[in-house]
């Protein structure tokens, strides 16, 4: 007697995981770049985002990301950028006090990325090309920066995951 198919062919809803949260498609204007500096948008086409949410940065910061401009080749090769953002231009001034730190700063003086990738600044967000946030983590006060490695095995990560 063969096998009858089971009753139901779907998944409970109960039985998903949740949604992941989702990056607004938004474009942000870049600090230090002058008035004319068109908005760099957030989500980009086959790229994805290692994004660094800035509240109040101090030279420690600036140092951090100083420290993670090398990694930056490796992270474009796994098709991915790092923008980091800050509420204001009084932040990026904090950032450069020891030296510019060669990275994108964008403004979100609404905090509007924060929300939608559900933490509060100082954090570390790394979202798909499609603005899925895979990995969201508030950075403590007192604990270790993400390395560059970690940040680019993020984005292979996500390179080999939304590949095709």
């Amino acid at each position: 007697r063969p096998l009858a198919p089971p009753a139901r062919m779907t998944t409970p809803a109960t039985d998903r995981p949740p949604p992941r949260p989702q990056l607004p498609d938004l474009a942000l204007p870049p600090l230090g770049a002058g008035d004319a500096a068109a908005p760099v948008p957030v989500r980009a086409p086959r790229r994805s985002a290692v994004l660094v949410l800035l509240d109040a940065p101090t030279a420690d910061d600036g140092a951090w990301l100083r420290a993670l401009v090398p990694a930056l080749s490796d992270l474009e090769g796994w098709d991915a950028r790092l923008l980091v953002v800050v509420p204001a231009a009084a932040a990026r001034a904090a950032l450069d006090a020891d030296g510019a730190i060669g990275l994108p700063v964008l403004a979100d003086p609404e905090r509007r990325l924060a929300r939608a990738a559900g933490v509060a600044p100082p954090a570390v967000v790394v979202a798909d090309q499609w603005g899925e946030v895979h990995h969201a983590a508030a950075l403590a006060a007192d604990a270790p920066r993400p390395s560059a490695d970690e940040l680019a095995r993020w984005a292979r990560y996500l390179a080999i995951r939304c590949a095709g």
